[in-house]
């Protein structure tokens, strides 16, 4: 019988506390780990810390109330509606105006979400399907700009990644989805077919050489996504600050900030709008992006929880 894998998130924490020369015990492989040194100790599983209250990890959880908190709070947010029915986002989308975004209530990972729906049949087809998996689900505003998360822990920003939808490359010969297939992380679900269809694609066809199209408008890593590290002087000030308010706002002591904006260089107000704010942020991303350096932050993590 062969050993589980130990998960890769917990195996970064390994590394970096045998370089901080802190201890450690893996109570199970799946990737509950226990750190200590100079008598403190803290868990992590995966890659959610102990430090993480049960309350502010409940509200991170939950999009709509974490949307309604940070709206109270003058954060930039996207307009949005509770739904339970399909007539409850026709209803939401006439409410918002089009084009919208459709997305389970609770979940991460971008899994199941829809971007950019302009039209009433689009959203009754996206609505119907979300509705299979999830009896509530959330109408969003759309809003223009490049997906980026920001890893803040306690009130500092540690690490930055600007995250890019996965797409396929023509080489003439195969098709949409034999492409798909090489690569990582892809499904094809409704949302695939969606892309390609508003592109004037499908599977079955065949793109010229050289030729690159996205497959998915959702940039999220573990649905196919790429990530590539972002240096924090290549980012307004002032944005920096709004992430550390968020995150703060939550309560959460780490967090991966969710933001799309329209320009690094220039303040928040009307540029960037906060989409999500994540209890468990991916530490694989920063340590091992596609592009760019990578940022160590697991270092940085455990010292601040063994207040190393």
């Amino acid at each position: 019988m062969h050993a589980r894998p130990l998960n890769r998130q917990a195996a970064l924490y390994i590394e970096a506390a045998k370089k901080i020369g802190a201890s450690y015990t893996i109570i199970h492989p799946a990737g509950l780990v226990r750190f200590s040194t100079n008598g403190k100790s803290t868990r992590i599983y995966k890659s959610q810390v102990e430090a993480n209250n049960a309350v502010a990890t409940l509200l991170a959880r939950n999009k709509y109330h974490t949307n309604r908190l940070l709206q109270k709070a003058k954060i930039p947010v996207p307009k949005l509606s509770f739904c339970r029915t399909v007539g409850d986002a026709k209803k939401a989308a006439a409410l918002i105006g089009y084009p919208i975004v459709l997305k389970p209530t609770k979940g991460s990972r971008g899994h199941r979400t829809v971007l950019e729906i302009k039209g009433e049949k689009e959203l009754i087809q996206a609505a119907r399907i979300i509705r299979k998996v999830n009896h509530t689900f959330l109408v969003e505003k759309f809003h223009l700009g490049k997906d980026y998360r920001f890893l803040v822990l306690k009130n500092k920003v540690i690490g930055i990644v600007k995250r890019l939808p996965p797409t396929v490359t023509g080489n003439g010969k195969q098709t949409i989805q034999e492409l798909i297939r090489k690569l990582p992380r892809v499904k094809i679900d409704a949302e695939v077919r969606s892309v390609l269809r508003k592109q004037g694609q499908t599977l079955a066809s065949i793109l010229k050489k050289g030729k690159v199209i996205p497959i998915r408008r959702n940039a999220n890593y573990s649905t196919g996504g790429s990530a590539e590290t972002v240096d924090k002087s290549q980012i307004h000030p002032a944005i920096l600050r709004l992430t550390v308010k968020t995150a703060q706002t939550i309560g959460i002591t780490l967090a991966g900030v969710d933001m799309l904006i329209k320009s690094t260089s220039e303040p928040p107000k009307d540029n960037a709008v906060v989409i999500e704010v994540n209890s468990k942020p991916s530490i694989f991303i920063h340590h091992h992006p596609d592009r760019g350096r990578p940022q160590p932050v697991a270092k940085t993590i455990l010292n601040h929880l063994l207040r190393l």
